[in-house]
């Protein structure tokens, strides 16, 4: 689906990618450490290479997200997922939600967006400055 003609109100968050790295980092020093024979170092690099692969699957996935996570054209909000867009009518919307990332006590600017249509809960993760996307859709929401 073009973007040419809409608007962009939500990015993809680049927070989850800097983790991502670091579990790779990690999970390699592991591996590239001197370790002693025996059942608990095979046990440990076995775990060690599990998580690299887990952490490389999840960077993958988060390459392959969309820069542009939610759009619209005044009349339709578009959902941007990997494998598809979804187009939701702005009357059709029922209610909305921002849930800001809490780790360790801290809150960030990024997080998830839930929008409630009378049919289907729609999450959308990993949005940067989520609580600006959330008034820009309620600003659509007002104008309906």
């Amino acid at each position: 689906m073009a973007l040419e003609n809409q608007r962009i109100i939500a990015t993809k968050s680049n927070f989850n990618l800097a983790s991502r790295i670091t579990g790779i980092v990690l999970f390699s020093v592991f591996v590239i450490l001197p370790s002693s024979d025996g059942l608990i170092s095979i046990i440990l690099d076995y775990i060690a290479y599990s998580g690299i692969g887990v952490f490389l699957i999840l960077l993958i996935l988060h390459i392959l997200e969309p820069r542009t996570k939610i759009s619209t054209d005044e009349k339709q909000v578009f959902l941007h997922y990997i494998h598809k867009v979804v187009a939701i009518d702005v009357k059709a919307i029922s209610q909305i939600r921002h849930i800001k990332k809490h780790i360790r006590g801290m809150e960030y600017s990024f997080g998830n967006i839930q929008i409630l249509t009378h049919e289907k809960l729609f999450t959308i993760k990993h949005i940067e400055k989520v609580e600006e996307a959330h008034n820009n859709i309620s600003q659509l929401l007002n104008k309906k």
